[in-house]
C-alpha cells in the first residue's frame, strides 16, 4: 500500500501564493495589499495545509462563530484578525465552520521578508508572534 504524502504544499513567492488559490498577480513581487471587503476576491478556499514564505497579516469580518486554535475555542462572531510568519504551516481544522468564499472576503497584506530587509522593523519582528486560524 503507498503511503499518503501528507506534506503541506510550499508558496515560496506572493505570485505563487496568490496564483494557487486564484488570485490576481501582485503589482510589487515583495509586497501587497488585497481588499476583499469592499468586493470579494473570489478566491478559492484552501482545503490543505501549506506553507507561505512570506507574512500575512488578515482581517476577516463576520467568521459567525468560535474557531479553535490549540486546545482552546475563540470567539470570532464579529471577524478576527489574523497573522502567519513565513515557513509557519497554514490549516484548516476539519470540524470548524467556514465562511463561504471566506479567502475573498478579507483584507490582507502580504510581506515577502526581503521588503524587510535593511529596515529596523527586520531586527524587531522576531520579537512579536505570528499565528493563524485558518
Amino acid at each position: 500500500m503507498a503511503k499518503k504524502n501528507n506534506a503541506p504544499s510550499k508558496f515560496t513567492s506572493l505570485a505563487e501564493g496568490l496564483k494557487a488559490f486564484g488570485g490576481p498577480p501582485p503589482l510589487h513581487p515583495l509586497i501587497t495589499v488585497l481588499n476583499g471587503i469592499d468586493s470579494n476576491l473570489g478566491f478559492t478556499p484552501p482545503t490543505e495545509s501549506h506553507v507561505l514564505s512570506y507574512y500575512k497579516i488578515s482581517f476577516r469580518p463576520n467568521l459567525g462563530g468560535s474557531l479553535r486554535y490549540g486546545q482552546t475555542h475563540f470567539d470570532f462572531n464579529e471577524g478576527g484578525l489574523f497573522f502567519a510568519a513565513p515557513n509557519q504551516i497554514v490549516a484548516q481544522h476539519e470540524n470548524e465552520p467556514r465562511e463561504s468564499g471566506c479567502s475573498g472576503r478579507e483584507a490582507a497584506i502580504l510581506i515577502h521578508p526581503d521588503f524587510l530587509l535593511n529596515s529596523p522593523l527586520a531586527l524587531k519582528i522576531k520579537k512579536y508572534e505570528f499565528s493563524l486560524i485558518q
